[in-house]
C-alpha cells in the first residue's frame, strides 16, 4: 500500500483501547482462550517473534542487539534456512519471547518499533522503510 495509508497502524494500532491493531487483538483472543482451556487441564505456551526485512536484510527486532551481530546474525543479517525435511522455513537465531499478558505484548511492540528502520518521505515524516513480520508460536 501507499506510504501513509495506515498499514502499520492497522496491524499494531495503539497499545490499548479501541484503537488496538490486529496483532494485539489476535494475541488477546489467544490468551483469553488459553486461560479458559487451562481450567480444563490444557497447557499452552505462547511465544512471539518480530523481524524486519530492509534492503534484503533480515533483522531481529526483539533481540538484545539489533546491529546485525547478535547470535545467529552475520554481517548481512539473519539467515533463512529450509528444514532438512523441506517442509518448514526457519529464520536462524531469531528471538522468540514467551508472552503471558497483553502488557508484555505492548512492551514488545514498543521495543520492536524502536528498532525498525525509518526515514522521512514526502508523504510521511516517520515512514517505515521496511517490511515487518510478527509471528505467534503456540505450543
Amino acid at each position: 500500500g501507499q506510504t501513509g495509508s495506515g498499514k502499520t497502524h492497522t496491524m499494531q494500532g495503539s497499545p490499548d483501547g479501541e484503537m488496538r491493531g490486529m496483532i494485539p487483538r489476535s494475541i488477546e483472543k489467544v490468551l483469553e482462550q488459553a486461560s479458559r482451556l487451562k481450567q480444563q487441564g490444557w497447557q499452552y505456551v505462547l511465544r512471539v517473534s518480530f523481524l524486519e526485512i530492509y534492503n534484503e536484510t533480515i533483522r531481529d527486532l526483539l533481540g538484545n542487539n539489533n546491529n546485525n551481530n547478535s547470535k545467529g546474525q552475520k554481517a548481512g543479517g539473519l539467515e533463512i534456512k529450509l528444514s532438512k525435511s523441506r517442509d518448514n522455513v526457519e529464520v536462524v537465531g531469531l528471538t522468540k519471547v514467551e508472552v503471558k499478558s497483553m502488557e508484555a505484548v505492548a512492551d514488545l511492540i514498543v521495543q520492536a518499533n524502536k528498532a525498525r528502520s525509518v526515514a522521512a518521505t514526502k508523504m510521511n515524516i516517520q515512514s517505515s522503510r521496511s517490511h515487518s513480520v510478527f509471528t505467534m508460536y503456540l505450543t
